[in-house]
């Protein structure tokens, strides 16, 4: 038996994770203007121009349930993932390339439809799926995207860039895809316990949670709409691991506190709906629920009156405040709660 410390990943933190990799981190090459921390790796292409690229998987039992999720939507959700961190650079991705590793029990009918989502997404995004690869695997399915974007060179956006009085905003509404998952695995679960073929799962107004969580849209109009209005936000992170979490990573990076006002986050009636119908609290579902693929960001508050006026849909949801001051949610009543993640 080796002396060796033996650590499980399990018990390691996402973050803490990303930490301890930090330290292989490589220099070696003139172009790399930043590596591991943000949303995505930025390099130089020209003096105006930089390149952004990002790499992300979605795993079979992890990421997706293939009992629910059916193989087209799946192709247009693992672009989305993929392009919605260029956006949160705030540039514009111009190709992915995909790798997949197929189980035996993967068809090529079933892979032709993953196929056709990814290339419908393409279609959305207006970018090139450039190639990639295809492996077998004796486990689970993966899928990995790598993207390439580009940005001008003074509008590359990172995780840092909040300062002290800057409006803390947040596109669309927040929750909708837990929401939906949390419906699909009660259906799910139901389907299992009848072991019924028969069974048609009761998903009847739910149409939109159930979209969120299987059909996400990345926010590139709200990249479109910061370009037409020559904004440059100071900080952008993307919400794939739910508000809470990229709260935590922009007010570390930025080396900043925030408070969050509960009362503005927005929650879409079918939001409520679908957490009243599951006897949870909505208020959790936008803090901590993930794959809205919605883009955090703060403004200047001399931008944010400007901005409304030409993009309409995103809220102010807290500020920026000095970092000893932490992190805290405001409540409706004015009471202060320290945010922390669920165990």
């Amino acid at each position: 038996m080796s002396d060796q410390s033996f650590t499980p990943i399990q018990e390691v933190g996402r973050q803490q994770l990303i930490d301890s990799l930090m330290q292989f981190e490589t220099s070696h090459s003139a172009t790399l203007i930043k590596g591991i921390g943000d949303d995505a790796a930025v390099f130089r292409i020209s003096d105006y121009l930089s390149g952004l690229l990002s790499t992300d998987s979605l795993v079979e039992g992890v990421h997706f349930d293939l009992v629910y999720t059916p193989f087209k939507h799946l192709g247009f959700k693992a672009v989305t993932a993929a392009v919605s961190d260029i956006y949160a650079m705030n540039g514009k991705p111009d190709l992915i390339t995909v790798s997949v590793m197929l189980p035996n029990r993967i068809s090529l009918e079933m892979l032709h439809e993953l196929y056709a989502g990814m290339h419908s997404a393409a279609h959305f995004y207006n970018i090139d799926i450039a190639g990639g690869d295809v492996a077998p695997t004796l486990s689970n399915m993966i899928i990995t995207m790598a993207a390439y974007g580009t940005a001008g060179s003074e509008r590359v956006c990172y995780r840092s860039g909040a300062r002290n009085g800057d409006a803390l905003c947040v596109t669309g509404d927040l929750g909708g895809a837990f929401a939906g998952l949390k419906l699909l695995m009660r259906e799910k679960n139901v389907w299992q316990e009848r072991n019924d073929d028969q069974f048609e799962p009761d998903l009847s107004g739910f149409d939109y949670v159930v979209g969120r969580q299987l059909v996400p849209h990345a926010r590139k109009d709200l990249i479109e709409s910061l370009d037409e209005a020559e904004i440059i936000p100071g900080a952008m992170i993307d919400i794939s691991q739910g508000l809470a979490n990229e709260v935590m990573y922009l007010s570390r990076a930025s080396g900043c506190g925030i408070r969050l006002f509960e009362a503005a986050l927005p929650v879409a009636p079918d939001t409520r709906s679908a957490a009243d119908e599951l006897q949870e609290d909505v208020d959790q579902f936008a803090l901590h629920g993930g794959e809205d693929y919605e883009i955090l960001f703060t403004l200047p508050e001399r931008d944010v009156e400007r901005f409304a006026g030409l993009f309409k849909d995103f809220v102010v949801i807290g500020k920026i405040v000095p970092a000893k001051d932490g992190i805290l949610l405001q409540t409706a009543e004015g009471e202060m709660h320290e945010i922390t993640l669920p165990g």
